[in-house]
């Protein structure tokens, strides 16, 4: 693994454009402390990372519908109270956090891109978008305490989840930014933007493939993040045409 401290041990920063995939999922166990921690020590300056709501009405920072694939049960999380899904032991040694606890972690040290998970397809599957709702409460009332989050995205491939996010937010409707699928035009991506009214858009890499698709993106003012990009040299060629971050599953495999 590449290290990036300076020879007096302090850290250099990444390009701010290299954002880390569920921390730095290729490095560390995705969506834990230990994985935003070493993002942070290891110079990077932004993180995307999935957030479930819990029975109980909590938030927490998971990617799969339940815990089986990390080594838990097969009971899904908004089946869970908050203190049952982070009591739970994973396979990698960690548990499941908080969102509190990483929004404390990261607070003044990491630039944040939350992604709600809801899909249509689940089994509990909330068309209310309560997480969504929670997600937006929870960032204002930290604003209003003055807390040094640095949100720059709340998104998600629910768009309904987005526009919720948007009218309920007091201080971070901005924020709101449309997930896209694999391999969606650039001309159905700013119409769903415009539709939604949103100005931010995370296509899948394989949407921009050629400059010109990030150009039209741009044009029509939008801010575009693109996922998930595990080769430099693509990474960079994004960033030229006009990408302002690129999702990778290990950050120090961009430089």
């Amino acid at each position: 693994m590449r290290e990036v401290d300076t020879p007096s041990g302090a850290v250099t920063k990444l390009p701010p454009w290299i954002m880390g995939h569920r921390g730095a999922k290729d490095v560390r166990p995705e969506n834990s402390l230990e994985g935003f921690e070493w993002a942070i020590q290891n110079g990077v300056r932004s993180v995307e990372f999935d957030v479930r709501l819990t029975a109980d009405g909590h938030l927490v920072c998971v990617h799969d519908e339940t815990l089986k694939a990390y080594g838990g049960p097969d009971t899904p999380v908004a089946g869970m109270t908050a203190e049952q899904v982070t009591a739970v032991p994973l396979d990698a040694g960690v548990r499941v956090p908080l969102l509190t606890d990483v929004l404390d972690l990261a607070a003044g040290r990491l630039d944040l891109n939350i992604e709600i998970k809801n899909g249509a397809g689940e089994r509990t599957y909330d068309p209310s978008q309560q997480a969504a709702r929670v997600v937006a409460g929870l960032l204002d009332q930290r604003a209003a305490g003055g807390a040094a989050d640095q949100v720059v995205a709340v998104s998600s491939f629910d768009h309904d989840a987005v526009s919720v996010f948007a009218e309920t937010s007091q201080r971070h409707a901005d924020h709101g930014a449309l997930l896209m699928a694999p391999g969606q035009g650039t001309d159905e991506i700013a119409a769903m933007a415009a539709d939604r009214g949103m100005s931010a858009v995370h296509p899948h890499h394989t949407s921009l493939l050629r400059s010109r698709s990030t150009r039209h993106l741009t044009e029509q003012g939008l801010t575009v993040r693109t996922w998930t990009v595990n080769s430099a040299f693509f990474a960079r060629r994004l960033v030229a045409a006009g990408v302002v971050a690129v999702v990778t599953d290990n950050p120090l495999g961009l430089l």
